[in-house]
């Protein structure tokens, strides 16, 4: 396909809309920036960032779902309360006032954990933390993980517990909990991602209505066939009860 942008066919024929290559291709970039190995990578950057990140959170989501009961009953009451039609798609904003759904997907997210490896930092002053007096310079790294998975946060951490979310709870110092909800990073070098995440509340209320009328048992299935795919991840090593 990048090929075929550069040489300047005209890929409206086999595509519904425009795609990335051809909007950077017409942008204004200078040319060095509209070569092959750069479109290359900008592929690669969709797809490690926006197709296989999106696809793992969502299988963590169906399989941890699938796992528990009572998380499977809480959210389908939830759904059908909301949407008794099942054939109608409400709008983002609708499915985002659904506290539980809101829940599993900040729950499905924090065990999904996109990128764990550390992300480098420096600050041009010193930075007190505690007693420790850090440098002006210094480079600082932590895993997204780390936090994920600090038990003084989030207790039982390798657990899903959509519960932990609810009515607006406080880690022990006070903070509130969305402050810990580090998935996307923070500051202006976090992830773009994070203005997307709503169209998993689309994808999860799909799936959910999928759920109700084929079975938990087709989509758990489902969900650790795209564990599986998802390489260079572990997938949940939680049993499956029905």
């Amino acid at each position: 396909m990048i090929s075929r942008t550069l040489q300047g066919e005209d890929l409206k024929k086999s595509t519904s809309h425009r795609t990335i290559f051809e909007e950077l291709v017409d942008s204004r970039l200078p040319p060095e920036e509209k070569s092959h190995r750069r479109l290359a990578d900008e592929a690669q950057v969709i797809i490690s960032g926006g197709v296989e990140t999106t696809a793992w959170t969502l299988s963590v989501a169906i399989f941890y779902i699938a796992s528990d009961p009572a998380i499977q009953k809480r959210l389908q009451e939830e759904l059908l309360d909301a949407f008794p039609d099942k054939a109608v798609i409400a709008n983002v904003t609708e499915y985002e006032k659904l506290r539980y759904l809101r829940a599993c997907l900040h729950e499905a997210l924090r065990l999904s954990y996109g990128f764990s490896g550390r992300n480098p930092r420096r600050h041009n002053k010193d930075l007190q933390f505690k007693h420790w007096t850090i440098p002006a310079g210094t480079v600082l790294t932590m895993s997204v993980m780390d936090i994920c998975h600090d038990e003084s946060i989030f207790p039982n951490s390798t657990a899903f517990i959509p519960e932990r979310w609810l009515d607006n709870p406080r880690a022990p110092d006070g903070v509130a909990l969305e402050h810990y909800f580090t998935v996307f990073g923070k500051g202006p070098r976090s992830c773009i991602g994070i203005k997307c995440v709503s169209s998993a509340y689309i994808a999860d209320n799909q799936l959910t209505t999928k759920i109700a009328s084929h079975g938990w048992r087709c989509i758990s299935r489902l969900a650790c066939y795209f564990a599986d795919i998802n390489s260079g991840f572990m997938r949940p090593m939680l049993p499956i009860h029905y």
